[in-house]
């Protein structure tokens, strides 16, 4: 499967039934990447208040939708240096009621360091837009109580049938998660006293605003600015 040739590959249901324990615990490790199935419903709501795991410390998710289920599964599968990157419906990002709860505990135990926008129609399955959401148990000091915003969502090659990132695009999505700094139109950084303020919302698009008519009008009021005005009694004499 893509390339890996040595797996521990357990079926099983991952939040009623998880398959891959140690001393009778979730298994950690450092790394967790996952496509959880989207807002799946009947996720095992009826028995997460009495998860033997203890996986929901951050609240339990409304009946009708497990992605925070899935989320926190796998925060609890990461050990104390652990980092995850979980592919998300982008209403994980802003929904408000018991999802919205579980975000702003979650981000005010500092575990997010990014939130990046994908282009829409990447996917085979779905044409719902998605977002990339990482979080580092461990997070660099420069990092500390703070979330970089990455809006991706504008640069992709244009499919017959869906959409495509390009080796470039990848590239710049790479670079400015490792750098971890601002750049006009695609990338933001907020602390966590600024999500406070907003209800902890982490929509890229609520920080960036990338789209090509946003840029343009930049462009024009850059030129305004330089513009060099010349005096009215220059134009009359």
């Amino acid at each position: 499967l893509h390339g890996i040739r040595e797996a521990n590959i357990k079926k099983g249901d991952t939040l009623i039934n998880p398959r891959h324990l140690e001393n009778g615990q979730i298994k950690q490790f450092d790394r967790v990447i996952a496509n959880p199935p989207y807002s799946l419903r009947n996720w095992g709501h009826d028995i997460a208040e009495k998860d033997i795991f203890r996986r929901y410390k951050y609240g339990i998710p409304p009946k009708h939708s497990g992605d925070f289920a899935f989320i926190q599964h796998m925060i609890a599968s990461l050990n104390e240096n652990g980092i995850m990157a979980v592919l998300v419906p982008n209403g994980v990002l802003f929904k408000s009621g018991l999802e919205g709860e579980i975000r702003k505990e979650i981000v005010k135990k500092d575990l997010i360091e990014a939130a990046i926008a994908l282009p829409k129609g990447l996917f085979d399955w779905t044409g719902i837009h998605a977002s990339i959401l990482i979080i580092n148990k461990n997070k660099p000091k420069n990092k500390k109580s703070k979330v970089l915003f990455i809006d991706a969502s504008h640069e992709f090659e244009k499919g017959k049938y869906k959409n495509y990132l390009r080796e470039d695009d990848i590239e710049n999505i790479l670079k400015a998660f490792d750098k971890f700094k601002e750049e006009e139109f695609f990338s933001k950084i907020k602390t966590i006293d600024n999500l406070e303020a907003n209800d902890f919302n982490l929509s890229v698009k609520k920080y960036i605003n990338a789209s090509p008519e946003s840029k343009q009008i930049a462009r024009l009021q850059i030129q305004y600015k330089n513009y060099k005005r010349v005096p009215l009694s220059d134009l009359t004499n």
